[in-house]
């Protein structure tokens, strides 16, 4: 008896340790931890740098902050869209990230994206102004930067490359008294001759 009742404080001290019930803590199956802070990011070339992150990463809740509030992704021709917004982008790239094939709004079963490779990501010339953007001309500080990617989407059956330019507009926002820089838009342009798939292709797919 007096084993038993030396035992039991120890067995009620495990069970406050683990948890039980609701109150346990259940891992996030996407590995992104929702209390991570990111940022601030004091230049445009480092909030791409995290945008490689969170693609290589495929981190959901990190690519959610850095996208201004106002961020728009504009299409190529041939989508029923010429452009949508930051809630429309989040799902799409929310898909995309999963890791899990996913039936699309056109009731289309998406491929399960398992690793995505930024094989290039490359700033073609400095940022410049971009004040006079027929959407963005009057966000304060906004700036253009031209890239050149190449990017390996990797499915169970094989791969899905896009290769081309993009144009990314960034602006200036404060942050608990720190200026960030966040990602306002992504401009799709044409790809290589011959290529399938575009990013305004997977953006519309996934959504």
């Amino acid at each position: 008896m007096r084993t038993v009742r030396l035992l039991a404080p120890v067995l009620l001290l495990l069970l406050a340790l683990i948890g039980c019930g609701d109150d346990a803590v259940t891992p996030d199956p996407t590995g992104n931890d929702p209390a991570t802070t990111y940022g601030p990011y004091a230049t445009p070339e480092e909030l791409m740098t995290a945008f490689e992150t969170a693609y290589e990463e495929r981190d959901s809740t990190h690519y959610a902050a850095l996208l201004h509030e106002d961020f728009l992704f504009f299409f190529l021709g041939g989508e029923d869209r010429d452009f949508w917004g930051r809630a429309d982008d989040l799902i799409s790239t929310g898909n995309l990230f999963s890791g899990e094939a996913r039936t699309n709004a056109q009731g289309q079963l998406t491929r399960a994206i398992s690793q995505i490779t930024m094989d290039q990501f490359t700033l073609l010339a400095p940022w410049a102004d971009a004040t006079d953007h027929p959407d963005f001309g009057d966000v304060p500080g906004v700036k253009m930067g031209l890239y050149h990617h190449v990017v390996v989407f990797t499915h169970p059956v094989g791969t899905i490359t896009l290769w081309g330019n993009q144009r990314f507009y960034a602006a200036p926002v404060e942050v608990d008294g720190e200026t960030s820089w966040h990602l306002l838009g992504q401009e799709d342009m044409d790809g290589k001759a011959n290529e399938d798939m575009t990013w305004s292709n997977v953006k519309a797919l996934f959504r």
